[in-house]
């Protein structure tokens, strides 16, 4: 995971802090993308 990501996951501490980390569907999709395929999107079957 990204150092990025890390930090901003690590400093969630409260619903108005979740917010402020998912304020945008760009950036929710950013940081979803970023827990599910640390190292990018990667096909599973080919590589």
């Amino acid at each position: 995971m990204s150092e990025m990501l890390l930090a901003t996951l690590s400093n969630i501490r409260t619903v108005e802090d979740m917010v402020a980390a998912f304020r945008n569907e760009k950036h929710c999709r950013r940081l979803l993308e970023g827990m599910v395929w640390p190292n990018g999107k990667v096909c599973p079957a080919c590589g």
